[in-house]
């Protein structure tokens, strides 16, 4: 069992705050582009999808960021000095994978050399044991502890003998943590863990901190009955973490734990049962394009999926297959990203988990990979291109009828990125990995004037107007400015580019080349341009206080400068540049001349307390519209108009973007000015109290709503201690419908709320029902008919869907025609207008899309009974 930490002293706990402004300072020199994922993932607790979101970025785009951001931040505090850096980089290329890490600390210490700085040993002892770092220390030494969670996935032996953990050195200290009460911000977690026979293991039990390459929290071992008791704090404002259970000759099991957007990971009390697969080590080759076997080569894991059995586990890879078009890779029931290995060099230290070289032959062996565990890998070997590829970990795996349906998908909606489809083919455990020579891609980094930019990473980012290169293929610049891009594979195209740097007063900047013969190099010079930087601060008008926020700058339609400087508008994100505010409500960004659009959000939760984003008309030259259809109002001659509750704007060719956060301003420069400041007062919003209660009227505390916030990208908030809901931001003559749930009871609402409603009470109910049977013309069932439910209101939709991610609402999460043609489709919201739709891999069956009956339930806990549909496979023949 965890022993009872002991106490940090105050010199220790001074080293560890001074140690933060070092962290912070390092933060906020991060290029915008990758600081502002790394604090909506690591400190603001969104996750990738989230994020993603709210950035406008493809999710393989946000990975490559935080990756790129940590390594950054990772490099700078290295460079500063800092034993920090050296400490948990040095546990990234050298810790043990051995079983459970007696404590992190010490590991982090062993592993920088024994001879840390005092610094650096304090700071690990305050990360590891008592935790007191600010939640941006936190969400930072996770940044730069890039390969700390290796530690949890213990599988091989260590070369050195491990010092005893605190929970081997007796039955004392153990006796101390069963007595010990948890406090408020604690959870008490009991359960067994079972092997792969299902019988009781002992394994070794560690909490993942959900910040990618935080320190894990090493929590023990079970018993020998598999019994395991662990006391663990919340931390839900850094996303939580992961319990996870590791053991000799076993995969890992794990379950996520204080995720606040999983309400069942939020109780104070909780009883899990760890189950460990068997361990089969994935045994493969790696060859060349001639067949030759490739020695020398590394092989490493970059991501776990765990699926809670094989038949659901081909149910989701075939799903995944059909709705390629998302662009994502395939997913388990429970996954585990391992950030900061994107940069595992060749010939890594053979103690980094997960992680294998080829032999002379070729051949390699990574243990401690789950049977029935779908992994992502990525090999890279000397003067080759890296590849990254999915195994689906099974015994006869064939993933030929998957891959089939990947490459029948027609991309009619996106067809510049049917090259995409390649990347996500699956393997076979045992199939060899073929990698072919690698492009080389060199150059050289100058500024305005035509000085050479010396520390700049320079990143093949895409191999046209399009397409995301996956493989992030990048270089730092020399003292000279030129760059090196090893590891590229052969493309038609490359685009290269480097970041903004707001304190230069740089553009980012993107060029491009055409292919060479063969495999010549390719050579992409990068001159950056001077921009116009925008600065300013941000403020509570009602308090004067400063406000952390991000600052997005983007071009509107119609700038006659965009061509006046070198390309900049192709990098993954829809803005130009961003930026985080500093402690005093600071920004600075940096953008081109002509009319552009300054946009600030609030963080994460701080958005909701400030007022919608309402241009002042007479301060706006260009036209603003919010949603997407029916136009509701006219202001100062502009159309207004909703539907997702958005305020957008028109930018560059004429491209409908939603603005971000709750604050913008049109910004025109014309003259050659290189500043701008612009100071920004966000005014509270209002708040609305709804009471909750049954169908007896009876208080219902523990509610989630959705349309609390008028930003409807932002997940569920909860009330798990009261039975009242709060409402931001309803205007005068607004209606807001909200959907409401409560997930342990299975109730649920939907209402429309108007700012004048008094006393405003939403009642929950049981969710309706919806029944019917797919026939064919002649009346005979068809089976296997994937049935889909749309609502036509978009907040509706979005709950309904959101509901199902829960736990206890999964029932519903796949519905299929039996053997009769008969389906029934549950939780249905009442007086909601809602249509069916029917499809069977490729082909949908009609009437499809506004042709599709519309219908709907009136009360809480009705059915509806269709009776026989008749359905045929619809003209297009093929889903988009």
């Amino acid at each position: 069992m965890a022993a009872v930490p002991e106490a940090v002293s105050p010199a220790d706990a001074m080293t560890g705050r001074e140690l933060v402004a070092a962290l912070d300072a390092e933060l906020d020199r991060l290029p915008p582009r990758y600081r502002e994922p790394l604090v909506l993932c690591y400190l603001e607790g969104l996750t990738r999808d989230e994020a993603a979101a709210r950035l406008g970025v493809p999710v393989p785009t946000l990975k490559s960021q935080l990756e790129r951001g940590r390594k950054q931040l990772a490099d700078a505090l290295a460079a500063r000095g800092h034993g920090l850096g050296v400490a948990l980089l040095a546990v990234a290329a050298t810790s043990a994978a051995g079983a459970s890490p007696p404590r992190l600390h010490e590991s982090i210490l062993a592993a920088a050399g024994g001879s840390p700085s005092a610094g650096a040993a304090a700071l690990a002892r305050e990360v590891t044991v008592n935790r007191v770092l600010t939640k941006t220390a936190l969400g930072l030494v996770g940044a730069v502890g890039v390969a700390v969670l290796g530690l949890a996935f213990a599988s091989k032996p260590t070369a050195a003998a491990p010092q005893k953990s605190e929970a081997q050195k007796g039955t004392k200290a153990a006796a101390k943590v069963e007595a010990r009460k948890p406090e408020l911000n604690e959870r008490v977690i009991t359960g067994k863990v079972l092997g792969p026979d299902g019988k009781p293991i002992q394994a070794d039990l560690t909490m993942v901190w959900n910040e990618p390459g935080a320190p894990p929290q090493p929590l023990g071992r079970s018993e020998a009955d598999g019994s395991y008791r662990v006391v663990v704090p919340f931390r839900t404002e850094e996303g939580g973490g992961v319990l996870f259970a590791a053991a000799p000759g076993c995969g890992v099991d794990f379950r996520p734990h204080g995720q606040k957007w999983l309400r069942e990971t939020m109780t104070p009390v909780a009883d899990l049962t760890l189950r460990l697969p068997k361990d089969r080590p994935l045994k493969s080759r790696v060859l060349d394009q001639q067949g030759r076997p490739v020695a020398g080569a590394t092989v490493f894991v970059r991501q776990f999926s765990i699926f809670d059995d094989s038949a659901t586990a081909d149910a989701r890879l075939k799903e995944w297959a059909r709705a390629l078009n998302q662009h994502n890779s395939p997913r388990g029931d429970r996954e585990l990203w391992r950030p900061g290995v994107q940069d595992v060099p060749l010939n890594p230290d053979p103690r980094l988990p997960y992680t294998a070289t080829t032999d002379k032959d070729g051949r390699f062996e990574i243990a401690g990979v789950g049977d029935g565990q779908l992994v992502m890998l990525k090999a890279r070997g000397p003067s080759l291109a890296d590849k990254t590829y999915m195994v689906l970990n099974r015994d006869g795996f064939d993933p030929e009828p998957i891959n089939t349906l990947v490459r029948n998908i027609e991309f009619k909606d996106f067809p510049t990125l049917k090259d995409m489809k390649s990347t996500w083919l699956l393997h076979a455990p045992d199939a060899a990995v073929v990698l072919e020579p690698e492009k080389i891609i060199r150059g050289t980094v100058t500024d305005h004037a035509g000085k050479p930019r010396a520390g700049v990473e320079v990143v093949f980012s895409r191999p046209n107007k399009h397409i995301v290169n996956l493989e992030y293929n990048h270089a730092i610049t020399g003292a000279d400015g030129r760059y090196e891009i090893r590891g590229a594979r052969k493309h038609k195209g490359y685009m290269v580019e480097c970041l903004p740097d707001p304190k230069a007063g740089l553009l980012q900047c993107q060029a491009f080349a055409d292919d060479t013969a063969g495999y010549e190099p390719v050579t992409v010079d990068l001159k950056c341009a001077r921009g116009v930087v925008l600065t300013g601060t941000v403020k509570n008008k009602a308090t004067g206080a400063p406000v952390k926020a991000h600052a997005y700058v983007d071009i509107v339609t119609g700038n006659p400068f965009v061509n006046a400087y070198p390309p900049f508008r192709y990098a993954g994100s829809d803005v130009t540049a961003t930026n985080d505010t500093d402690a005093a409500g600071r920004f600075r960004v940096v953008t081109i001349r002509g009319p552009v659009v300054l946009m600030i959000a609030p963080k994460d939760r701080d958005m909701i307390e400030f007022k919608r984003v309402r241009p002042n008309p007479a301060d706006q030259p260009r036209d603003y519209r919010r949603g997407f259809s029916e136009v509701i109002e006219t202001i100062g001659g502009n159309n207004l108009d909703h539907t997702n509750g958005n305020l957008g704007y028109y930018g560059y060719e004429n491209v409908w973007t939603a603005v971000k956060g709750c604050w913008c301003k049109m910004i025109d420069t014309k003259e050659e000015i290189t500043e701008v400041t612009v100071d920004v007062e966000l005014e509270p919003a209002t708040k609305t109290v709804v009471k909750v209660v049954n169908a007896n009227g009876e208080p219902v505390k523990g509610a989630r709503g959705i349309g609390l916030r008028h930003y409807q990208i932002f997940p569920p908030q909860s009330f798990p201690e009261t039975d009242t809901l709060t409402v931001y931001d309803l205007e005068p003559k607004e209606e807001r419908l909200l959907f409401v749930f409560q997930e342990e009871r299975k109730l649920i609402a939907a209402m429309a709320l108007k700012a004048e409603d008094k006393n405003p009470v939403i009642m929950l109910g049981r969710g309706g029902q919806v029944a019917g049977r797919a026939v064919d013309k002649g009346g005979k069932p068809i089976v296997g008919l994937h049935v889909y439910l749309e609502y036509s209101h978009s907040v509706v939709n979005n709950g309904y869907y959101t509901l199902k991610t829960f736990a206890s609402m999964k029932q519903d999460d796949t519905v299929i025609t039996d053997a009769n043609g008969e389906f029934r489709v549950g939780t249905l919201f009442p007086g909601q207008e809602f249509q069916l739709f029917f499809r069977r891999d490729q082909t949908r069956f009609g009437p499809t899309g506004g042709d599709a009956p519309k219908y709907r339930i009136e009360k809480h806990s009705e059915e509806l009974k269709l009776g026989d549909l008749k359905l045929e496979p619809a003209k297009e023949g093929k889903a988009k």
